[in-house]
């Protein structure tokens, strides 16, 4: 008997001439399994010829496909993630893969010692890999593992170790800039006017708006004409404003004209104040996902296709993952990978109400002034809340009216309650003395389906009520959304159902709807329908079916047609008899301008035409329209913009706006030849370099100067130079990233330094000797600062590095690659001068024992 080793690698090798063996004679050889760089296990083989053949049973267990069932001279497995079946039987000489059946001839399949062996021809079909074998070396290799299971577990392994070395991604920035504080700085008007035809000055509307940075707050005033009654006036609103972020019990202050608090704003002449936000972080904490998968299984959890947790299932197969959450919709997607490669895809959905605070977070608002309107002569709101955990929520408070006498004031104390029972359901409630209790119910397992309902009880024998409907006494609404399709959000039914009672009559009305997109084709068909029974048993209603069709850009239809736009409305009553017929068009006639033309016909108005030109440009924005109905024609003007004021520049600047309480963040990109940080008379301003601010990107002018409007007050901004944008590899940004606060209603300047960098270059070599040392580690330290940089020598021991700053410098050995050889090795200083055209410090010369 001839025994031998061979080896078997995932991985290409070239095969050698071969010692032909007789065809029919099975010789033994053991065989060392190697799955690439994966895992390795010895095993016996059988060679038959040129044939190799090897066990089946122990090499589905390396792979980590797993084995169902089979006997000494069969096996039955399943291939992961399709869930293929997989089948070899040595008697009937037979190979199933799938639906695939391969006969099998004597010298592809043999069964030895309990053991099946296949010959790799076969068995790499069923794998999906192909072999190599090499006889000479005794090898045999796999061309592509990474189809097998075991592969997949690898790269899965290596992704969660990256995600954690990477962390969330988010770049920490050098410095916070805190510019200079002026008492009056900025300023920003907002106009807006709409003039009809007919009367162009008598029925125009129009607003005018000022706003200002003031003593470090906003201030702004408002005017805007009212018509009523064919009486036109004018209304003024004026108000001062502060926001402290980082004051946990004081960060907004509002004086004048606003919004009151509580869950029940309304418009107020007065002061307003508490620790609420100014904009609320997205982020509310984590909650913890759960589900029964079985032994050995990992969950990976994915929110918008970036891996957020993942977790292995305990001793009795059950998952927790802890995924962070935020505001509104929070669909996860689970995929869950089993122990033999099989793969589960499922998705979950948690929605966080706006009313829920992270846990033990306790915030309050209060407010207090005269009414905006008609129907209360004062009003004041004291509102509470807080966060038991980051499911749940708790809060109260009150709200008062005060009326006139005859009227009688309005107390309205309050309590609420928001949060939700697992991960599907969710639950809001509050009762409202004098007004309203409320409960309501969602239950959203997953993307797929979410039913609400809200059920509401009215106060009675409350004269003139302001906070609930007048002669309403309950209210009962139930809503759904069903997506049939996983994957496919543009297919879905919907449905809604009301239900008023009132003292004399109930109302009841309701929606079906559906959406479906068909390439470029969206339809959205709904029957809608009311009914009316009053109180001596009368009935009315009516029923209305309808279908929106848009009509997406067809780029088939060529350079003109294929950049069109459509929409169509067909409404019928319940005998299919026409109510509303509509068609429109649109097209962009560049970037910036949109025509839009269309016309319908409808029972009440009868024929229509309209055409509309919306312009969007830089500096304003405006919409011409033209309406011809009931044989009259109609043109209207509608123009909206703004003008900025920089005090730095002392420029004006023109915005399409609103640009009111927003902010802005301009500055001069420059080369600094003499390192001081600032623009001084001489040095160069540097053109087309990108700057990215938060999420936006502006480039700089040839005077070197980039401005961006519309930027949120208060919220850090991190600016950043994009090196790649620079015209010399050599020149590198002073600080990588700075952030800076703005405030509403100003620029804030900031000037972005570029250093002229230069180059070092040296050689690691032995204390004795003039031989280099590879892959030495070494730490570059900028003294003044004390940041670092981290060089590797080559193969020959030479170092080499750009863009280093002017300023001084140490090199040194890396300290835990020091510790690693037991060395200790004085570091070099040396000084980067500073020279437009870069500097150079050349042969540095390190030496290690």
């Amino acid at each position: 008997m001839i025994t031998a080793v061979v080896t078997i690698t995932l991985g290409a090798l070239t095969p050698a001439p071969v010692q032909p063996i007789a065809r029919d004679t099975a010789e033994p050889v053991i065989v060392e399994v190697a799955l690439g760089r994966i895992a390795s296990r010895t095993v016996m083989a059988y060679r038959i010829g040129t044939t190799a053949l090897i066990p089946v049973s122990q090499v589905l267990s390396l792979a980590e496909i797993r084995q169902t069932g089979g006997t000494a001279r069969s096996i039955e497995a399943v291939i992961e993630p399709a869930g293929t079946a997989f089948a070899v039987d040595a008697d009937l000489r037979r190979l199933t893969v799938g639906r695939l059946i391969r006969a099998l001839d004597s010298t592809e399949v043999i069964a030895r010692d309990g053991e099946v062996y296949l010959a790799l021809d076969p068995f790499g079909t069923a794998l999906g890999v192909e072999w190599n074998v090499n006889w000479s070396d005794l090898t045999i290799s796999a061309v592509d593992a990474s189809g097998l299971p075991i592969a997949s577990r690898i790269t899965r392994d290596w992704r969660r170790r990256r995600e954690q070395e990477l962390g969330d991604g988010r770049f920490v920035p050098e410095r916070l800039i805190e510019g200079p504080h002026h008492r009056v700085d900025g300023m920003v008007v907002d106009y807006s006017v709409y003039a009809p035809s007919g009367h162009p000055i008598r029925d125009a509307a129009y607003a005018t708006a000022v706003g200002l940075d003031l003593f470090g707050g906003s201030f702004t005033a408002t005017v805007q004409n009212q018509s009523a009654g064919g009486r036109t006036g004018l209304r003024t609103d004026a108000a001062w404003s502060i926001v402290r972020r980082n004051d946990p019990w004081l960060t907004q202050l509002r004086l004048g004209d606003g919004i009151s608090g509580g869950p029940r704003p309304r418009n107020l002449r007065g002061v307003s104040f508490g620790n609420t936000p100014f904009l609320r972080p997205n982020q509310i904490g984590e909650v913890a996902f759960t589900g029964d998968l079985g032994p050995g299984w990992q969950v990976e959890a994915f929110r918008g296709g970036r891996m957020i947790a993942f977790d292995s299932v305990n001793a009795l197969g059950r998952f927790s993952i802890d995924a962070p959450i935020a505001y509104g919709e929070n669909p996860v997607d689970f995929i869950a990978y089993g122990p033999f490669g099989e793969v589960r895809r499922f998705n979950r959905n948690y929605r966080v109400e706006s009313g829920r605070l992270p846990s033990r977070r306790f915030e309050y608002a209060v407010s207090a002034g005269a009414c905006r309107t008609d129907r209360c002569g004062a009003t004041g709101n004291v509102d509470l809340k807080y966060g038991l955990s980051n499911r749940w929520t708790v809060g109260g408070g009150v709200d008062q009216f005060w009326r006139p006498d005859s009227l009688g004031n309005l107390f309205h104390p309050y309590a609420t309650v928001t949060g939700s029972l697992g991960n599907a359901f969710g639950v809001q409630a509050d009762v409202v003395a004098n007004a309203v209790a409320r409960i309501g119910l969602r239950y959203e397992p997953n993307a797929r389906l979410m039913i609400t309902a809200e059920a509401n009880r009215f106060a009675q024998g409350v004269r003139s009520p302001i906070l609930t409907p007048d002669g309403r006494t309950s209210q009962v609404t139930l809503s759904g959304l069903y997506r049939p399709v996983d994957g496919l959000g543009s297919f879905y039914l919907d449905g809604t159902v009301d239900v008023v009672r009132t003292g004399s009559a109930t109302s009841t009305s309701g929606r079906l709807g559906a959406s479906y997109q068909w390439r470029q084709v969206q339809l959205l068909p709904a029957i809608r329908w009311r009914q009316t029974r009053n109180a001596v048993a009368a009935t009315s209603g009516e029923t209305t079916l309808e279908l929106n069709t848009f009509l997406l850009p067809l780029p088939t239809l060529g350079r003109f047609f294929g950049q069109i736009t459509a929409r169509t409305l067909v409404e019928t009553g319940a005998r299919f008899r026409p109510v509303t017929l509509n068609a429109y068009a649109a097209r962009n006639i560049n970037r910036d301008i949109r025509i839009e033309a269309g016309g319908g016909w409808s029972r009440l108005q009868g024929k229509t035409l309209a055409l509309n030109v919306a312009a969007n440009l830089a500096t304003v924005r405006s919409i011409t329209g033209l309406t011809r109905v009931g044989g009259q024609t109609v043109a209207t003007q509608f123009v909206q913009g703004s003008v900025l004021y920089n005090r730095e520049t002392r420029q004006l600047r023109l915005s399409a706006g609103p640009s009111l309480e927003r902010a802005g963040i301009a500055g001069r990109v420059f080369l600094d030849a003499n390192g001081n940080g600032q623009f001084d008379e001489g040095e160069t301003p540097l053109a087309n370099v990108r700057v990215s601010i938060g999420m936006e990107t502006r480039f700089s002018d040839t005077k070197g100067e980039y401005h961006l409007w519309n930027v949120t007050p208060y919220e850090r901004a991190v600016i950043a130079v994009d090196s790649a944008s620079l015209a010399s590899p050599l020149w590198v940004p002073t600080e990588a990233a700075v952030a800076v606060e703005p405030t509403p209603n100003r620029y804030r300047i900031v000037d972005i330094p570029v250093a002229p960098g230069g180059v070092i270059d040296g050689r690691v070599m032995r204390a004795t000797g003039t031989q280099g040392v590879a892959g030495i580690a070494l730490t570059l330290t900028e003294l003044t600062t004390g940041r670092t940089r981290t060089i590797v020598t080559f193969s020959d021991g030479e170092f080499y590095a750009m863009g280093i700053k002017p300023g001084d410098y140490e090199l040194s050995v890396d300290p835990a690659t020091a510790a690693r050889l037991g060395i200790a090795t004085p570091p070099i200083r040396f000084q980067m001068a500073a020279k437009v055209d870069g500097a150079a410090v050349s042969d540095l010369v390190i030496r290690i024992p």
